[in-house]
């Protein structure tokens, strides 16, 4: 149990990171495609359409120069989001906000899990503060996606897990079973939440040497039992990530340690206008304090939380593209495993100076001015790419003189058809024979020439350009 003084702390804490996470929520989303396909499922479930929304979207991907994704993303944030969606519509104001509370909902979760780790209880409070008020979180919180729900759920699992330890009762394993389902069908890479209680179950085992069959197996049965009825409405629309395997090469999986590396990093500090210099001299103080902090952590009851976030790191890195969305939920585990390596360092060398207290005080600070200025830069210059003025006279426009059935290349194609239902696809060579099958081109306005098509309308900074042959 949490104390009653620590208990008001992490509530507070709560309230401080909603606060954060609302000052940085602005009208209209930027360009990440993401979101218009999750609206798009949202509208579909509602309307039961799905199938129509499916072959439209595999047509736009398949003919798009890269891949966006899969057909269809999992449902799970779909789910999640109609009845909102049935009730406000489209409000991405109020979309954001419920994404941010899930976030919220994260904190006392990795609190509890966190000050699992070891006994040092004051390192898990750092981390969780550090975590709590991430720049990087309240960034995100701008925006649209399964991210922060699937990593709620993935938290909501690994506590769980914890608490069976005290009561293995039958409803806490159901829960899990349950609670691992709806994180793989909001996330696909929450599978690697099986493996996981496949470590925990087997550690648990050893160490008490009690064999509860029923118990053991209820939350896999439960699992299974949940996909074959999903699957019974979805199995043949779900998104396809397998399909993106031609993708994979040993390039990528170089290129994606490289770069999931520099996220690691990301979670403490933002390195993007750093010089390289200065980011390669960080991680050489990074990387050692992370093995120094990872080492005393290794034991059998922590095994679990180590497969997990092995699994997920292992599976992004062979998947063929990178962002640090994809691992945040590592976030809070690399957080703490830093602050234990500068505790480990402060005794071995520093026994005399409090150096995790004035070091996690000075992270603390640091981090939350990254996240005020996240609030101000996003305050100031604004988020807003798909819904500003010009692109809503421009979806207005389309939709009053275009016809449903004409095909645009644009570089945004889900966010174009969202808004006015047109399908489409994107081009990065204008002179491939795909351009062929456009109707329709809308595209940056510039000087450039486009054979076969004629400009039709023009606005500030997009031109829409219509077939002439």
């Amino acid at each position: 149990m949490i104390k009653s003084t620590t208990f008001k702390k992490i509530l507070a804490l709560c309230g401080f990171s909603l606060v954060l996470c609302l000052l940085s929520i602005q009208v209209g989303h930027n360009w990440g495609g993401d979101f218009s396909m999750y609206l798009a499922q949202t509208k579909s479930l509602l309307q039961g359409n799905l199938d129509e929304l499916y072959a439209i979207n595999e047509y736009a991907m398949e003919q798009s120069d890269l891949p966006f994704g899969p057909s269809l993303y999992p449902m799970g944030y779909s789910i999640l989001l109609t009845p909102l969606y049935y009730l406000f519509g489209s409000n991405l104001i109020v979309l954001k906000i419920f994404s941010a509370l899930f976030f919220v909902g994260c904190i006392p979760l990795v609190f509890n899990i966190l000050r699992s780790l070891a006994f040092k209880k004051r390192i898990a409070f750092y981390a969780t503060v550090l975590f709590a008020i991430n720049y990087q979180f309240v960034f995100m919180s701008d925006s649209l996606g399964s991210d922060i729900p699937a990593m709620f759920f993935s938290f909501l699992a690994l506590d769980l897990m914890l608490k069976s330890r005290d009561n293995d009762h039958w409803i806490y394993a159901t829960t899990i079973g349950l609670v691992i389902f709806v994180t793989y069908i909001t996330r696909t890479a929450g599978l690697v939440l099986i493996p996981t209680l496949l470590v925990f179950h087997i550690c648990f085992l050893i160490k008490t040497k009690k064999w509860k069959f029923f118990n053991v197996a209820l939350p896999y049965l439960v699992f299974v039992l949940c996909y074959f009825i999903y699957g019974q409405f979805f199995e043949s629309i779900d998104g396809k990530y397998l399909d993106l395997i031609d993708n994979v090469s040993v390039q990528s999986i170089w290129q994606n340690v490289l770069g999931y590396g520099e996220f690691l990093m990301e979670f403490l500090v933002s390195t993007k206008f750093l010089p390289r210099a200065i980011v390669v001299l960080g991680a050489l103080v990074f990387f050692p304090l992370f093995v120094l902090g990872i080492i005393p952590l290794i034991n059998r009851d922590n095994l679990f939380l180590m497969c997990f976030c092995a699994s997920m790191l292992v599976l992004y890195i062979l998947y063929p593209f990178t962002s640090i969305r994809f691992v945040i939920p590592l976030s809070a585990f690399v957080i703490y495993v830093i602050l234990n390596g500068i505790h480990e360092l402060e005794l071995k060398f520093f026994e005399d100076f409090p150096l995790t207290k004035w070091l996690g005080f000075a992270l603390i600070l640091g981090m939350l001015f990254q996240s005020i200025l996240v609030i101000v830069v996003h305050t100031k210059e604004g988020t807003n790419d798909a819904l500003t003025p010009e692109m809503q006279s421009i979806y207005q426009y389309i939709n009053a003189e275009i016809s449903d059935d004409k095909i645009f290349v644009f570089h945004k194609p889900r966010v174009l058809r969202y808004f006015t239902d047109n399908n489409g696809f994107m081009l990065e060579d204008f002179s491939s024979p795909k351009v062929n099958q456009a109707d329709h081109l809308l595209v940056p306005k510039n000087e450039i020439n486009y054979p076969g098509f004629k400009i039709q309308k023009s606005w500030d900074h997009f031109q829409l350009m219509t077939r002439t042959e």
